[in-house]
């Protein structure tokens, strides 16, 4: 069934399994407007679905089940208000990365890699012991 959003023209192909005989409220995936549908009227008159003249209040709703509408997907299917628990909460923002942090991250990720490296040349005889697939890297390097 295809239903259109009153308020950005947004179009959606909602399976009629998910809408049910009463009127449901939907909240346009585009523009997070929310409108009444009533699939009985739309099945009626085969037109486009009928959307209740007035917006939905949002006093059953608070704001924070609104998802900003930079955030939402226009091709994600409107949604049914009454699943959308949690529904557009915010994520606390990160906090700032200190540069001096970012550069010792660095130092030590560089410091980590030579000692490993270090190591598997020091005791290379060892590791060619203990994991034989491992005497094909060293002969292709030279250090038999």
């Amino acid at each position: 069934m295809l239903i259109s959003c009153p308020s950005c023209h947004a179009v959606y192909d909602v399976p009629e399994h998910l809408l049910s005989a009463d009127e449901q409220l939907l909240q346009c995936a585009r523009c997070a407007h929310e409108w009444l549908v009533v699939p009985s009227a739309m099945a009626a008159t085969d037109s486009a679905p009928v959307a209740v003249s007035a917006p939905v209040v949002s006093e059953h709703f608070p704001d924070e089940f609104y998802p900003e509408p930079a955030d939402l997907d226009p091709h994600e299917s409107p949604s049914v208000m009454p699943n959308l628990t949690g529904r557009g909460q915010a994520h606390p923002p990160r906090p700032p990365v200190e540069p001096a942090a970012l550069a010792m991250a660095w130092v030590l990720t560089v410091f980590v890699m030579l000692s490993i490296g270090w190591g598997a040349l020091r005791w290379r005889g060892e590791v060619m012991e203990a994991w034989p697939p491992s005497q094909r890297a060293y002969n292709m390097l030279g250090l038999h």
